[in-house]
């Protein structure tokens, strides 16, 4: 039995359901503005990640003190400019190991593979 059509539809709910991991794995990187992380995501996941789905997640990473925002221009709302905070790297680490053992409990046990 195949759970992959090919249509990605596996990896774009992958996608959504770790989309705050995501989002704090891109403001690792770099800061970077909501629109741009948008972009990344569809051009390295080839998922749409539409702003009413990113800001709310981005508004609550903030509240929770693990990313913060600013205005690249405080006279006037533009473009805000999220980073990660010094606990949002905990997050991102944390997550991350949180994560892989997910994926590792997918890994059938040595010696029982192909079962």
């Amino acid at each position: 039995m195949r759970l992959d059509d090919g249509s990605g539809a596996y990896r774009e709910r992958f996608v959504r359901s770790f989309l705050d991991w995501v989002i704090l794995s891109i403001l690792r990187r770099k800061p970077c503005y909501g629109y741009e992380m948008i972009t990344v995501i569809d051009d390295e996941f080839r998922v749409y990640v539409s702003p009413g789905s990113l800001y709310p997640i981005l508004y609550n990473l903030e509240r929770s003190g693990l990313v913060t925002g600013e205005w690249d221009n405080p006279d006037r709302r533009s473009k805000k400019i999220y980073e990660l905070t010094p606990d949002g790297v905990r997050a991102h680490r944390d997550g991350l190991d949180s994560i892989g053992r997910v994926i590792e409990s997918f890994r059938p046990p040595a010696g029982r593979a192909g079962l």
